[in-house]
């Protein structure tokens, strides 16, 4: 499917996106348990890196040559790796203390109770 040949009447707003986000992400970690956390910890966070770099540059051949689906992965695919592989790396840099509590506090007004 060409970039081109086909438009959908449809629209989503951000927090269905998020919302989707966070259903894949808990299903996957069900699945697979929380891989990445302990991938991160045996290897380093530039696997997080290699990772993200990645899916950029899927994303970024599939949007050069408007062909929606590659090797049965959609664009629609990939940005949702690439979205939560970001969510993934801010959970377990937020949880490792990597960020000073300002920085967290600015993010996640919710924690304001928990500190």
């Amino acid at each position: 499917i060409l970039l081109w040949e086909r438009k959908m009447e449809l629209e989503v707003n951000f927090k269905d996106i998020s919302n989707e986000m966070t259903n894949i992400l808990e299903e996957k970690n069900k699945a697979y348990g929380n891989s990445f956390d302990l991938t991160m910890d045996k290897w380093g966070t530039n696997v997080a890196g290699a990772r993200l770099d990645d899916k950029i540059n899927r994303i970024d051949g599939m949007l050069q040559d408007g062909n929606l689906i590659k090797n049965g992965e959609s664009l629609l695919d990939n940005l949702f790796d690439l979205s939560g592989y970001s969510f993934l790396l801010i959970r377990y840099l937020v949880n490792k203390g990597t960020f000073t509590e300002d920085q967290v506090r600015k993010y996640f007004a919710v924690l304001d109770n928990e500190w």
